[in-house]
C-alpha cells in the first residue's frame, strides 16, 4: 500500500474539525478527543472557518495563540481558511473595507457580505490577503511533527462577473484563440 506521506505511512481516517469554536469550552475539546480516539480517527482538518478568529481585524494576526491551545490526535492536516472570506464565518471587515473581493451576479449587482464562497479569485486585494494568511500559517506550522499535508480547499468553483474577471476572461480568450476571428470559429458563432 501506497502513502500519501512517508511520516504517516497507514490509511488516512478522518476529517475536518473545527476546534476554534470551542476554545471556550475545553471540556466539550476533550470529549471530541476521546470520540476520535474511539473511532480510531487518525487525521483531522483544522482551521477550515477560522479566519475571522484568527485575523479578527486587518493587520492583527493572531495565528500563533489560537492553536496552541488545542491538542489534536497527530496527525493533523492544517486547512488554509481562505476559501471564503466574505461568508459568515470570516472576517467581515475583509468583506465589509474591501466590497471588491466580494462576487458580482449575473444581474451585475455585487454580492452581499456575509454569503458563503463570495470571493472574487481575481481581485488582487482578496490575492494578497489569501498570500498573507496563508504564508502566516505556513511560517508558524510547516515544521510542526503533526502537520503532515495542507489542504487548500475542495470547493472551488462559482461565478463572478465583475469587470476584473470579465477582463481576465478576455485575456484568457486572446492567449488561446489570438484574434476574434479564431474564437468566432471554434465557437461556431456563423450558426
Amino acid at each position: 500500500m501506497s502513502s500519501i506521506t512517508p511520516k504517516y505511512p497507514h490509511l488516512l481516517h478522518g476529517g475536518d474539525y473545527n476546534p476554534d469554536q470551542w476554545l471556550d469550552r475545553p471540556d466539550i475539546l476533550k470529549k471530541d478527543i476521546e470520540l476520535m480516539k474511539a473511532a480510531h480517527i487518525n487525521c483531522v482538518s483544522v482551521a477550515i472557518f477560522a479566519w475571522a478568529k484568527l485575523e479578527p481585524e486587518e493587520g492583527r494576526s493572531i495565528v500563533d495563540t489560537q492553536f496552541n491551545k488545542v491538542v489534536l490526535p497527530e496527525p493533523e492536516g492544517p486547512i488554509t481558511p481562505t476559501n471564503s472570506p466574505a461568508s459568515r464565518d470570516k472576517p467581515r471587515w475583509m468583506s465589509e473595507k474591501y466590497p471588491e473581493i466580494r462576487r458580482v451576479d449575473s444581474s451585475c449587482k455585487r454580492e452581499e457580505s456575509g454569503k458563503r464562497h463570495n470571493h472574487c479569485y481575481t481581485s488582487p486585494v482578496y490575492r494578497e490577503k489569501v498570500k498573507a494568511m496563508n504564508t502566516a500559517l505556513a511560517q508558524r506550522f510547516a515544521k510542526h511533527p503533526g502537520v503532515i499535508l495542507w489542504h487548500l480547499s475542495n470547493e472551488y468553483g462559482g461565478e463572478c462577473r465583475c469587470e476584473l474577471c470579465k477582463e481576465a476572461f478576455r485575456e484568457w480568450l486572446k492567449n488561446k484563440y489570438g484574434d476574434i476571428s479564431a474564437l468566432n470559429k471554434q465557437y461556431w458563432t456563423d450558426f
